[in-house]
């Protein structure tokens, strides 16, 4: 499963690929060598039959860490998986509870960790006929019984209910969200075409706040040019503060923010199917009397189903900025392009142009759920403070 060809950037030399089999499961000390090699062939057997790296990886961390782990510590001379009374019951109450930042609380997960514990014991039994040498000796009773996963569905809906209810309490919320990151777009956008228009060292006024553009030194100048880089700064310093405010990186900033929440407000799409989004996303439907309709593309994602949705005038307009945006372009040339790739799945074969190639250690990244997860979280908190102007801190 771990992708062994040579690193292409040193963001992968220094994070590595996805980890095996072997990997996940040695995550986490297990003494018992027997049992480890088990759950590396149980987990193997589960990767071969189709779930995807995600759900291997949710799996390795149940079994070994939150169940064999615990049972380890518990009673540190089992070694087989026949468990009796005492130590399940002690196991049960250590996983029912998880530490919060206000204390020990209930594990909103523990439904999801006791089935997939029962289902480690029954795949054994189901599985020690067609394999016995490989699984017979594992199989024993079952000490989760049936009634204890009886309330997964009623604990679900308490769960969907959690969730709804928070969407409903920060729904009023979505216009001044709205509002924010269209008022910093537009003032960075500002800043970037005033900056860009200044000299070095020349200052000028927008909204009120003085800015100088910054000067740098010849020697600066030389390496910036070896570099393929402009030879002037486009960075400015606020007079008020004295804040060097690097322009460029912050416009591009803004300009995802912003893009990133009207998608999502005007689609209603998943998170996971905004990172989907491409060039190929964005199709025309001709009608009979020549009116031509704008659509996009959803990639099958949790529903396995390709949507399309038509395009309103709010979102066509986001899709036209984005579509000649650099960090979206359509060429090779303008964007370098690497493999796309979902979180936890393995790189595309066949590069595709997709949102937001971002550069990171002399290369083109793509945006992916650890950049937009976070831009989402500073944009929602912004607009909760008392402050209401531009916001220099990324």
């Amino acid at each position: 499963m771990r992708d062994v060809r040579p690193a292409s950037s040193l963001r992968l030399a220094l994070v590595g690929g996805r980890r095996d089999v072997t990997q996940l499961v040695d995550r986490y000390p297990v003494r018992n060598r027997e049992i480890r090699q088990l759950l590396i062939d149980y987990l193997t057997h589960r990767a071969v039959e189709g779930i995807d790296y995600g759900s291997v990886d949710g799996l390795s961390r149940d079994l070994v860490r939150n169940f064999w782990l615990v049972v380890e510590a518990i009673n540190p001379e089992q070694t087989d998986l026949d468990l009796d009374e005492p130590t399940y019951q002690a196991w049960l109450a250590q996983v029912s509870v998880v530490d919060g930042p206000d204390g020990p609380q209930p594990r909103s997960s523990l439904f999801q960790l006791l089935m997939r514990v029962r289902a480690f014991y029954l795949d054994l039994q189901s599985w020690a006929p067609e394999s016995p040498q490989r699984w017979a000796r594992w199989v024993t009773r079952c000490p989760i019984p049936a009634t204890a996963t009886h309330s997964y569905n009623r604990s679900r809906r308490r769960q969907m209910e959690r969730m709804a209810d928070r969407t409903r309490q920060r729904q009023p919320l979505l216009p001044l969200l709205v509002e924010h990151v269209t008022t910093q777009w537009e003032h960075y956008r500002q800043l970037l075409d005033r900056t860009e228009a200044a000299a070095p060292g020349e200052g000028f006024r927008l909204e009120g706040i003085d800015y100088t553009r910054t000067k740098i030194s010849a020697a600066a100048q030389n390496q910036r040019a070896s570099r393929g880089l402009p030879p002037s700064s486009m960075s400015v310093v606020d007079d008020r503060t004295g804040d060097i405010i690097r322009v460029p990186i912050k416009a591009e900033h803004a300009f995802w923010t912003w893009a990133l929440v009207e998608v999502l407000r005007l689609t209603g799409i998943r998170h996971e199917e905004l990172l989907e989004l491409t060039h190929l996303s964005i199709r025309q439907f001709l009608r009979p009397n020549g009116e031509v309709v704008a659509l996009l593309v959803i990639a099958p994602s949790k529903t396995d189903r390709e949507r399309v949705i038509p395009m309103s005038v709010e979102l066509f307009h986001v899709i036209a900025e984005l579509v000649p945006h650099p960090g979206w372009a359509p060429s090779p040339v303008a964007a370098p392009l690497g493999p796309a790739r979902a979180p936890a799945q393995p790189a595309a074969a066949v590069p595709v142009p997709t949102p937001d190639r971002r550069p990171a250690f002399g290369v083109q990244q793509q945006l992916g759920a650890r950049h937009t997860a976070p831009r989402l979280r500073r944009a929602r908190r912004r607009p909760s403070g008392v402050h209401r102007g531009p916001v220099h801190p990324a």
